[in-house]
């Protein structure tokens, strides 16, 4: 008789996490200038200091980067990719090989 994939499984080691690791905030952008400044004052309004946001453009037309570029000139946790509109899959994970890594929290997607 076969055994279950539940059966299979085993536990991996994962090394510990750091006193105080970095959240790495993911965030994809495409037009949405009227929600983005509330996302991001969203995660600076946190009680957590430890973390970064990176916000990655996926080729807007609308002036959502003007805002994004606000608070990057204001906080050095906030970063901005811009790049041409390919989908939010592919914004997602431009945004995540720009992080730290420690931990990396992917934002809901706005719609």
């Amino acid at each position: 008789m076969q055994q279950s994939q539940t059966e299979k499984l085993k536990p991996v080691q994962l090394s510990p996490l750091p006193e105080t690791p970095t959240v790495s905030v993911l965030i994809s952008n495409y037009n949405y200038a009227r929600y983005i400044g509330e996302t991001i004052e969203s995660v600076l309004c946190q009680t957590y200091p430890h973390f970064e946001i990176i916000v990655c453009d996926d080729g807007s037309t609308d002036n959502s980067c003007e805002i994004i570029e606000t608070y990057v000139q204001k906080d050095n946790r906030i970063k901005l990719i811009r790049k041409k509109n390919a989908g939010v899959a592919i914004a997602l994970n431009r945004a995540y090989e720009q992080s730290n890594r420690s931990y990396a929290k992917n934002a809901k997607k706005l719609n």
